[in-house]
């Protein structure tokens, strides 16, 4: 939110999630998020940090981009 819409809950649109595998517990999950050209879609991809996997993919579509980055 901070990152991408000015912690502005209404310019969130719509959420697109996959589970794309199991999370054990202890496992450390690290998140990448990023914009793609002038889409209004922010993609993301979280990891199992120990095992290096991909376990939930997707995006966060937004009514307007006015990321402070």
């Amino acid at each position: 939110m901070r990152s991408f819409c000015n912690m502005e809950p209404a310019a969130v649109k719509g959420i697109s999630c996959r589970f794309l595998h199991h999370v054990y517990p202890g496992e450390t999950l690290v998140t990448e998020m990023w914009l793609e050209g002038q889409s209004r879609r922010v993609y993301y991809r979280t990891k199992a940090k120990e095992r290096g996997r991909a376990v939930l993919s997707g995006y966060v579509l937004l009514r307007n981009v006015s990321s402070p980055l």
